[in-house]
This record gives C-alpha cells, structure tokens and sequence, in this order.
C-alpha cells in the first residue's frame, strides 16, 4: 500500500507559495509517518505528494527534502517515495534532487499521448471531451477515419493534431529513456529496493493499443543498462502509467 497525501490544488498552491503552509505539511507527514511507522514496511510505502501543481523545481525541492526528512525521523524503516514538480511528469525528473537515502525511490507519472490515453476522461477538463475512437500508433491516416465521429470542431483539430505528431513506440521509447538514463545516472547496482509487483487490473489497461503504450514505457528501460530490480515499477492509473525509478543515492 502507498499512503500519500492527494489534496486538491488549492492546498497544493498554497504549500507551493506560503512557508507556513510548508511547516503545516512537514508537521502533518510527521505526525502521519509516526501513526504508520509501526506497520511492515515491506508492505506500507509513503509517498511525499501525488502530482505537486507546482512548477518551480527549485522551490518544490525545498518542500520535499524538508518533507522527507520529517517522514525518515518518524519511520526509520519505511520506503519513502519522492517525486517531481508539476505533476510528477518524467520530463521535470532531472530537475529532482537525490537526497541521500538509500530507501527513498521517485516516482514519475507518464500520460502522453494524453489524447489517447485520456480521451473522454470528464476529470480532465472539456477540452478532450468530445474526443472518442482515438488510434494508437496515431497518423494522419490513421486519425482520417474516425474525424466524421467526432462530435465538433475543437475534438476534430485536436484529432487532426493527434495524428500529426505521430505517435508510436519510438517517440515514447525516446521520452522514457530519458527517465532510464537518470535512474541509470544514480543508481549503484545491488544497492536499490526491489520494485513493488505491478497491479494491471485496471479495464481500459488490457486495451491492446494501451498494453502497447505499457510495453513501449518497459523496454527503454529493460534495455538501457540499468539494473532491472532499480529500474521499473509500471502500473495503470486509470488510463496512464506510473512508473518509480529507484536510484542509489550518493
């Protein structure tokens, strides 16, 4: 089980911008780990934030280290789980700083295409509402056939759009290597936590095109020279992929 807080933005804007509002978190994760701190630790794993809003690195540094410092003293054996800023994404990973605990792992989320992957999704906002039927590999050959499905304008140019950037196993294969290549950057082989098995029960996740995008995150980094136990933890949300690098740190 991860135990994470999830609070809605408006609590998230407010940690990114008032400091009394960060000792307010540090204080809430360390009363919360010292009430965890006596369950196993080989199945209780906490996690700092899910998807911080924030988008200044530097700053969501700061809340992490000082976050994970409060959460150690209080659970001395737990795995704990940092992130990065702006919605965990893999692209603002190598803006994470490593702290130096060898039972802390990080945690990216990966959802591109968002087109496909979160097509029709109502938390997502109106903008991919009327978006249905959506192809993966996606062309503009391939978005061709379903355009006269779509209910309007706007989910037709985000179709046509979709197509256009064409995406395929090698985009997203290049885009999760990078991820590969930082746990590979931090990681001393033999000396990472074992990954957590992965959990694929999620409906839309035996989708054949999602199971495709699932293999795509995979193989970059089965391949990429980093040690497979410190490598992966891939596993379904919704319609996306988690996955949580476990780097040795220095």
């Amino acid at each position: 089980m991860i135990a994470d807080f999830s609070p809605g933005n408006e609590y998230k804007r407010a940690v990114e911008k008032d400091d009394a509002a960060i000792e307010n978190f540090v204080g809430l994760w360390r009363a919360l780990a010292k009430h965890l701190a006596s369950r196993d630790p080989e199945s209780v794993f906490l996690e700092v934030m899910n998807e911080p809003v924030m988008t200044d690195s530097a700053r969501w540094n700061v809340i992490q280290k000082k976050a994970l410092a409060a959460m150690r003293k209080s659970a001395p054996r737990h795995t704990l789980l940092a992130t990065s800023a702006e919605w965990s994404e893999i692209y603002r990973l190598e803006l994470v700083e490593v702290v130096a605990d060898r039972n802390v792992v990080y945690n990216v989320h990966y959802y591109d295409p968002v087109r496909f992957t979160h097509q029709g999704a109502p938390w997502v906002g109106d903008w991919v509402k009327g978006l249905r039927n959506a192809p993966y590999p996606s062309s503009p050959e391939a978005v061709a056939k379903v355009l006269d499905g779509l209910p309007d304008d706007a989910a037709r140019t985000l179709m046509i759009n979709y197509g256009k950037e064409r995406w395929n196993s090698a985009k997203i294969d290049a885009i999760v290597a990078e991820g590969a290549a930082w746990a590979k950057k931090w990681c001393r082989p033999g000396n990472c936590p074992p990954a957590p098995t992965p959990n694929r029960t999620c409906k839309f996740s035996k989708h054949p095109a999602f199971q495709t995008i699932l293999r795509s995150c995979e193989l970059p980094l089965k391949f990429s020279g980093v040690p497979l136990e410190a490598s992966r933890f891939i596993e379904p949300l919704g319609s996306s992929a988690q996955i949580i690098l476990h780097p040795f740190a220095m």
